[in-house]
C-alpha cells in the first residue's frame, strides 16, 4: 500500500553527488522520492535540523539517515 509523502527538512542534506544547504527531503515508502532546496518555512514539512546523509541501500533504493537523532527516516 503506497503511503503519503512525508517531507522532513534540515540546515544539510548530503549524498555522494553533493551537499545542498537549507533542504528537505520527500519519503515514501521508506524511500527518497525527491529533493528540494529550501526558503522560508514549506507547509507539511518537517524541521529535523542537522544534517540529512542520502545513502543508496542494498536493493538499490536511496534512504536518508538523520544524524542528531540517529534515525532513517521513514
Amino acid at each position: 500500500m503506497e503511503q503519503p509523502i512525508k517531507w522532513y527538512a534540515a540546515h544539510v542534506v548530503t549524498a555522494p553527488y553533493g551537499s545542498w544547504k537549507m533542504a528537505a527531503v520527500a519519503i515514501c515508502n521508506d524511500e527518497v522520492v525527491g529533493l528540494t532546496q529550501i526558503s522560508g518555512e514549506p507547509p507539511n514539512t518537517m524541521w529535523l535540523g542537522g544534517t540529512i546523509v542520502l545513502k543508496k541501500s542494498d536493493n538499490g533504493k536511496t534512504k536518508a539517515y538523520h544524524v542528531e537523532s540517529e534515525k532513517w527516516l521513514k
